[in-house]
Formats: C-alpha cells, structure tokens, sequence
C-alpha cells in the first residue's frame, strides 16, 4: 500500500506515521505531498504526479470542495475521473490536533487496507459514528462524471 497525505495530517505526524507503518510485516509507504511537491501547487498538477508513481498511491486528502476559488476541479472531482483511489477526511475530523490524526489514521489502517485493495479510481469519506471511525464509499453526484477505471499494474 501507497499513501498519499496533505493537509489532513500534519508533515511531522505524516512521518512519523511513515516510520511505524514501514515496520510492520506487510510494509506500508506513507509520505506527504509536501515530501514530494511544492506548497501550493495545484490539483490537476498533484493529480498528474500521483499517476505517474508506482505501485499506485491512495490519496487521503482534507479536499472536499469540488471547485476552487478559481473554479478549477479540486481532488474530490479529479482522483475518481483519473482512476486514483482516494479518502477524504470530514472536516470536523480536520480539525482535530496532530496527534489525534495520527491516532485516527493508525485506527484506520484495516479500513484504508481494503480500500487500497478495492477498485482502483473509488473515493471514500473518513468520518466518525459514535465514537468509532468509519471509511465509507462517497459516490460521485448524479450529473458528474464517472469515475475512470484504472488499468491494473503489470
């Protein structure tokens, strides 16, 4: 599994985080876009690098607009029409302090797991219920387009 953060977790936790999931017995890559790209650069561009990387990454974004100010596309339109799985965080969830985050992406592991496991291009909330996390399909509008379905790695 290869994953892809940005703002919803903060550098440092990201990691630190990175350090934690390289040890275990099935190794997992975290890194941040920051690690990678520089700050502010857009989505379209983000989206273009992530295709380019192998194996493929899973983007876990606090993105949730589908517009920006300037009405371009924003990660939760791009990553399903480009075929990249994703997971966005609830915003209330972002608010949290970086050690919470953490914590909440370590929870998530399984769930993440099975979402990089599934079919590649689907988008997914991380959201709470009670006091448990939840990572739940987020299907694109009526209207928008379908999502493109990736072509498995040789």
């Amino acid at each position: 599994m290869n994953l892809l953060f940005d703002e919803c977790l903060p550098p440092r936790w990201c990691r630190l985080l990175a350090r934690i999931l390289r040890k275990r017995k099935v190794p997992i890559s975290a890194s941040h876009m920051l690690m990678h790209l520089k700050q502010g650069t857009t989505d379209d561009v983000l989206v273009e690098w992530v295709l380019k990387q192998q194996p493929p990454m899973m983007v876990i974004s606090a993105d949730s607009g589908a517009r920006s100010k300037r009405g371009d596309p924003r990660l939760p339109t791009l990553c399903p029409q480009r075929g990249i799985t994703s997971v966005f965080v609830a915003r209330k969830l972002c608010q949290q302090e970086g050690f919470e985050k953490f914590r909440m992406m370590i929870v998530c592991i399984p769930a993440l797991e099975a979402a990089y496991q599934g079919t590649r291009g689907l988008r997914y909330r991380l959201e709470t219920h009670g006091e448990a996390y939840h990572i739940r399909a987020w299907p694109l509008a009526i209207g928008a387009p379908s999502p493109t379905v990736a072509r498995p790695p040789s």
